[in-house]
Order: C-alpha cells, then sequence, then structure tokens
C-alpha cells in the first residue's frame, strides 16, 4: 500500500533523509553548464578557452568558485550563468537509471535536492522526468545559506532516521559531514571518485544502479 504524504512535492513517508546534489548527480548537465561558463566568461572579458570539464577541481564547486578563478566578479559570473541556463528549453539528459533510483528511495525515505542551480531549473526538470512527485524538497542557488546550513535545515525538519548526502563534489562531501550526514560519493559526476574518497566519501557508488544498493542500507524498509 502507498504511503504517500501532503507535503510539496508529494514524496513518501520513510524514516530515513536522503539528498541529493542535482548537477553532475541527477543531470548530466557537464556540457551545457560548460558551455554557458565559457560564454558568459567571454562576454565578461575574459579571453580564457576554458577546459570542456572547467569544474574538475574546484572547491567548492560552484560557479562562483570559477568566476573568482578566472578574475571576474563571481556574483555576476554566477547570476548570468544560471539565467543563461534556465532559458534553455531542454536543461540537460537525466543521467540514465537515475529516475528509477529515485522513485525506489521515496517509497521508504524523504528525498531531497540541494544544489547551487535555481530551484525553479530544478523543479522544470524534474516535472520533465516525472520525478516531481518523490521529492519533498528543493532548496537551490536561491534559498539562504550554504550547502552545509541547507542540509542542516532539512534535517531539522526531519530529525530521525539515518541522514545521507549523494554528491559529485568535494564541497558536497565536506557539507554532508559538517551536517552530520553519511557522505555518499557517484563515479560518474564532475569531479573524480579519487578526489571524493579523498575528501570524506563514507563509499562512492560508480553506477546508479549500485548506488540503489548501497542506499538500501541507509534507508532500509
Amino acid at each position: 500500500m502507498s504511503t504517500r504524504n501532503t507535503e510539496p512535492g508529494g514524496a513518501a513517508h520513510g524514516s530515513s533523509l536522503i539528498v541529493f546534489d542535482f548537477d553532475g548527480v541527477i543531470a548530466d548537465s557537464l556540457a551545457p553548464c560548460a558551455e554557458a561558463c565559457q560564454a558568459v566568461a567571454r562576454d565578461m572579458g575574459s579571453g580564457r578557452r576554458l577546459a570542456p570539464n572547467p569544474f574538475h577541481d574546484l572547491d567548492p564547486l560552484t560557479f562562483e568558485t570559477l568566476a573568482r578563478a578566472l578574475s571576474l566578479d563571481p556574483v555576476a559570473f554566477a547570476d548570468t550563468v544560471s539565467r543563461h541556463l534556465a532559458a534553455r528549453p531542454h536543461y540537460a539528459p537525466l543521467f540514465p537509471g537515475m529516475d528509477r533510483v529515485i522513485h525506489a528511495l521515496s517509497r521508504r525515505a524523504h528525498i531531497a535536492i540541494v544544489s547551487a542551480s535555481r530551484s525553479d531549473v530544478i523543479r522544470g526538470f524534474l516535472e520533465t522526468h516525472s520525478l516531481a512527485g518523490d521529492v519533498a524538497r528543493v532548496l537551490g542557488r536561491d534559498h539562504f545559506g550554504t550547502k552545509a546550513q541547507k542540509l542542516a535545515a532539512l534535517r531539522r525538519i526531519w530529525p530521525e532516521g539515518r541522514f545521507v548526502m549523494i554528491g559529485d563534489g568535494i564541497s558536497d562531501m565536506h557539507a554532508a559531514r559538517a551536517a552530520g550526514a553519511v557522505a555518499v560519493g557517484v563515479g560518474w559526476g564532475w569531479q573524480e571518485a579519487r578526489q571524493l574518497g579523498d575528501h570524506g566519501a563514507a563509499v562512492i557508488a560508480d553506477t546508479p544502479c549500485a548506488l540503489l544498493a548501497v542506499l538500501r542500507g541507509f534507508a532500509p524498509h
């Protein structure tokens, strides 16, 4: 029998809180984000040619950090990149299998997303991929606080059970640990599994299928 609740997003009741990063974990958005950053950097006067993955070594993994590396205004750069991405008719593909992971987990845990992307972009993506009903909270760049502070705020809403953060960045691992969550890394994101392991990942899943197997241990029936 279904145990749906009436909270925003309609996610299922559960004893655990599982928080996902968005870009590089759910959305395969490296290429469009890199393209937007290159276009905005050029428009802001930078003649530097960005690498295909300009986010590889950033800590924290944000547009603002990239702007500082390019000696550009971080707020103006990040806001303009975010507007470019929001204007795309199709934001990015879904990583294959992540819909099944989120669908399965939402039946026995509270699912949230914490991201440096705009909340409206994330919600639109979730609607497109029929995932909006599985996600109880979305905290994007338009919500106040660091990623660790946003994680702590979510934990205050759901204080019981296991607490897990899944991400693809060094800063995701740092934020998880700072907020008291189990840090779980993914091997298909913007930063390498080795980097995540070096910065506190308790476990790293190489595929969405493996991630589901890992998370079964943190979000029991």
